[in-house]
């Protein structure tokens, strides 16, 4: 799992008149930055999110997780931004805890897919 930096961070100082300007930048767990075009999306917590431990059979494997809560596998993608996961294909180990927001934070008001 990566930490992302803000893209305020990115917008000003060294990357001012880049081509790079608008792009974030993450850092992994060694300090080592890199750029990439993922958007943020803050997710408020809710006290509906749920906690799930990954199991044997699920790691790496965000679309069955995404079915088991919002019974559609498609939605893998916001567990990866809920959790900061840049590689879902490498990053989701068992026994690794994910946060899965409410589904009322997706389709409810105010949600992004409503």
């Amino acid at each position: 799992m990566y930490d992302i930096e803000r893209k305020e961070d990115i917008d000003r100082g060294e990357y001012k008149d880049s081509r790079y300007r608008n792009l974030q930048i993450a850092v992994d767990v060694k300090g080592n930055r890199f750029f990439t075009t993922r958007s943020l999306i803050n997710f408020k917590s809710s006290p509906k999110d749920r906690v799930h431990e990954v199991k044997p059979g699920e790691q790496n494997r965000l679309d069955l997780i995404a079915y088991k809560y919002y019974n559609n596998p498609t939605l893998w993608w916001v567990i990866t931004y809920a959790n900061n996961i840049l590689d879902p294909m490498l990053d989701v180990e068992v026994g690794d805890s994910l946060v899965i927001p409410a589904k009322s934070t997706l389709y409810g008001r105010g949600g992004f897919l409503a």
